[in-house]
């Protein structure tokens, strides 16, 4: 079989390291010197911030609409009634402070 070890594992050590090595870093991380080579110091830069920009509003969002389901799940588990549009409050608590957010995120009928 094409890369075998020898001791029926299709893979090496090394190999899988450098697999986990590429998962978490990614092939973006490992070509940025050359992007930065090519696009200039400035360019490379500014590009670089508002990428990053748009990367931590898509987590932020991410992060928000699990942390509505969630409530949502909690609030109306399994086998009970479906929520109307006027029960979308859910209220956030985080440690000492409480925060009331509503969610507005479809109506159910």
């Amino acid at each position: 079989m094409a890369g075998d070890s020898g001791d029926g594992h299709p893979y090496s050590a090394t190999v899988g390291a450098m697999y986990i090595f590429n998962l978490i870093v990614g092939a973006g991380a490992l070509a940025l010197p050359y992007a930065f080579a090519h696009a200039g110091v400035i360019a490379g830069s500014v590009l670089l911030v508002v990428l990053a920009f748009f990367s931590f509003v898509a987590v932020t969002f991410t992060v928000e609409a699990m942390a509505v389901a969630n409530a949502l799940l909690r609030r109306f588990p399994s086998g009970r009634d479906q929520p109307l549009a006027s029960d979308l409050t859910v209220n956030f608590a985080s440690g000492s402070t409480d925060t009331e957010a509503t969610a507005l995120l479809c109506e159910f009928e």
